[in-house]
C-alpha cells in the first residue's frame, strides 16, 4: 500500500529520492527476513510437528521463501517499470478491463 499524497506534489527529483529510499529500506527488510528466516528454519528442522512426523522446518520456510519471492518481484518491477513506476499498483488496469 502506498500513500503518496505529499510525495506526488514534490518535484520529480525529490520523488525519485524518496521512492529510492523506500525501496532500499524494503529490500533491506526483506533481506533480513530471508536471512533470519532461513536461520529459524534450520534451527527448527529437528522439531517434529505433531503426529504427522513432518519437520517443523517446512512450516518456518514459508517466511524466507515468501520474502525471497517478494524481493524478486520488487527487483523485476524496478527493471521493467523504473523507480517511480515500481510502486504503482496494476489494480486499476485489471478493474477497467473487467468492466
Amino acid at each position: 500500500m502506498r500513500i503518496d499524497a505529499l510525495v506526488i506534489r514534490l518535484p520529480i527529483k525529490w520523488q525519485l529520492l524518496i521512492t529510492s529510499l523506500c525501496i532500499g529500506m524494503m529490500i533491506l527488510f526483506l533481506a533480513l527476513l530471508i536471512w533470519y528466516g532461513f536461520v529459524l528454519a534450520a534451527s527448527n528442522w529437528q522439531r517434529p510437528m505433531g503426529v504427522a512426523g513432518l519437520s517443523y522446518g517446512y512450516i518456518t520456510l514459508a517466511l524466507p521463501v515468501g520474502a525471497l519471492l517478494m524481493m524478486l518481484s520488487l527487483v523485476r518491477r524496478l527493471f521493467t517499470k523504473g523507480v517511480i513506476g515500481s510502486l504503482v499498483t496494476d489494480d486499476d488496469n485489471v478493474v477497467e478491463e473487467a468492466l
